[in-house]
């Protein structure tokens, strides 16, 4: 085995490493292709088993090659019908971050009108109290006025 070889095993390597850290990934993998993505070609199928635990020990980069040809045969398909590819990803990051934004102001915006309704109600029931109060007082006014 040359040293370049050698190198690209050992890179092969480490990225599948850091691949198997994405939460989920092996998960989905192991899963039977239930859409018919794998359109019966040898490359997943023989791609199947590599997922299990034992398989993953140390595999030669051939062996990791197969295997990632057949998770991207798998998931291109689904990735390709989501939508997300190129600045349509970047679009929805967009009008997210605009909903979140405009429901941010639409809150702030309820909670100083909450406050304003607070503020009114307490001061309609203070205006409630203080007439009741002065009818309270005119009446007895009046009855001392009488006597």
């Amino acid at each position: 085995e040359s040293l370049r070889e050698q190198n690209d095993e050992l890179e092969a390597r480490r990225r599948l490493s850091a691949m198997l850290e994405v939460p989920g990934l092996v998960e989905l993998l192991r899963r039977p292709a239930s859409d018919g993505a794998s359109h019966g070609e040898p490359a997943f199928a023989d791609a199947a088993g590599f997922w299990e635990a034992e398989a993953l020990q140390k595999p030669s980069a051939p062996r990791i090659a197969i295997a990632c040809l057949g998770a991207l045969q798998r998931l291109a398909p689904r990735l390709l019908t989501s939508g997300d590819v190129g600045d349509s990803s970047c679009d929805k990051q967009r009008l997210l971050t605009s909903f979140s934004e405009r429901y941010d102001a639409l809150f702030e915006e309820h909670n100083v009108l909450l406050r304003k309704h607070r503020e009114l109600s307490a001061r309609a029931e203070d205006i409630d109290r203080l007439a009741e109060e002065a009818t309270a007082w005119k009446r007895l006014h009046a009855s001392t006025a009488a006597r």
